[in-house]
């Protein structure tokens, strides 16, 4: 119950902050597209339709795309807020650039939830999602496939934000640290 109240609280509290950001006082175009990434990654389209994707999938067997459009909305939503958000920011970015980084952001999310899976399926066979059955990578596919499908999905992020060169460093060590982490 207090997660979910914090919750609530939090994300009229980002809302706010964009709106009142003194940063963005002189930046109204960028302002509203940080508030609708925003929106977009919290609502039906991003987390709350991921979630509620994820509900729906307790004990039913679902295929990989399937799976991997809920992790999208789940985690990839917030990934690709975080780094829209920050390309806008940082001033006109072609349509191709942004493009490219939502293979990446897609890439990253879809890996985040696997290796989220990897390490709770490692904790113990009596982990809250085997339990409640959920829809798992490790659970529908195997450990191996899923380790396979993380390493896909590292090229796949690696490569769309190579023409970005040195500029995108900080992208390439946060989906080293995402997809290959041990905890």
């Amino acid at each position: 119950a207090t997660a979910i109240l914090a919750a609530d609280a939090l994300q009229p509290l980002a809302f706010q902050v964009l709106a009142e950001a003194p940063a963005l006082a002189e930046r109204p175009d960028v302002q509203m597209r940080l508030i609708g990434l925003l929106a977009e990654s919290c609502g039906p389209n991003g987390i709350a339709g991921g979630q509620a994707l994820d509900l729906l999938a307790e004990r039913q067997r679902l295929d990989r795309a399937e799976l991997e459009h809920m992790f999208r909305l789940k985690t990839g939503r917030l990934f690709r807020a975080s780094v829209l958000s920050a390309a806008h920011c940082a001033g006109h970015v072609p349509t191709a650039g942004m493009h490219r980084l939502e293979l990446f952001t897609d890439a990253l999310g879809v890996a985040y939830q696997i290796r989220d899976d990897i390490l709770d399926h490692a904790e113990a066979a009596d982990s809250s999602d085997q339990i409640k059955g959920k829809a798992t990578y490790p659970a529908l596919f195997g450990l191996a496939q899923a380790e396979e499908r993380i390493a896909e999905l590292l090229e796949v992020a690696m490569s769309s934000v190579a023409d970005l060169g040195d500029r995108a460093e900080g992208l390439r060590w946060m989906a080293r640290h995402v997809m290959l982490r041990s905890d």
